[in-house]
């Protein structure tokens, strides 16, 4: 069976990255019937394009959130660490229908899931704010040396150092490798 659950950008991007890899969840209607072998596709609410999927491995069914954080690690769940102070299960009564009734009533969920290859944007959609500011700390220092500089003549010479080690088009660089000649050129 498929399923298709919207997230908002961090837990869609933790997933993304690999670091979560259980989606909790209520254990409503509509998942209650969920399974090892079905397939989840994340949708990142904030741009309904952006998409993956991923295989259900696992499903952990228990009474209560504050059950679920006890017994399962809290890193694979989209917290920085296992070791989370407080009661992080508190977090979850402030989504609309995850009172702490409604979880006694229909129980929860942490859904364990592995991506599946190829089935989502090949590159990182949250890659720009990381590359511009990069890109920004490597230009700032080189130009505050050479003032008199247009961005223009900046551009152009760095485009020469990349024919000369034959590099003719900058159309298929990745960023990552574009963001290493950048900074290579700009030392």
């Amino acid at each position: 069976m498929d399923y298709v659950f919207h997230l908002d950008r961090e837990p869609f991007e933790t997933i993304w990255r690999g670091q979560k890899t259980i989606e909790l969840r209520m254990c409503d209607e509509k998942r209650k019937n969920i399974a090892p072998g079905d397939t989840v596709r994340f949708v990142y609410a904030g741009d309904e394009r952006l998409s993956m999927e991923v295989k259900v491995t696992k499903v952990h069914r228990f009474k209560s959130f504050e059950e679920l954080y006890k017994a399962l690690p809290l890193s694979r769940c989209g917290y920085p660490s296992d070791d989370v102070p407080g009661e992080p299960w508190r977090d979850m009564e402030s989504y609309p229908g995850y009172s702490p009734e409604e979880q006694k009533r229909l129980g929860v969920l942490g859904i364990e899931f592995e991506q599946i290859p190829f089935r989502k944007p090949f590159r990182d959609p949250f890659r720009m704010d990381p590359f511009l500011e990069r890109f920004a700390s490597l230009l700032r220092p080189y130009w505050e040396h050479r003032r008199d500089y247009r961005f223009g003549q900046i551009l152009t010479g760095f485009r020469a150092s990349l024919e000369q080690r034959g590099i003719r088009d900058l159309y298929y660089l990745e960023d990552e490798d574009f963001l290493a000649l950048w900074e290579e050129y700009l030392r």
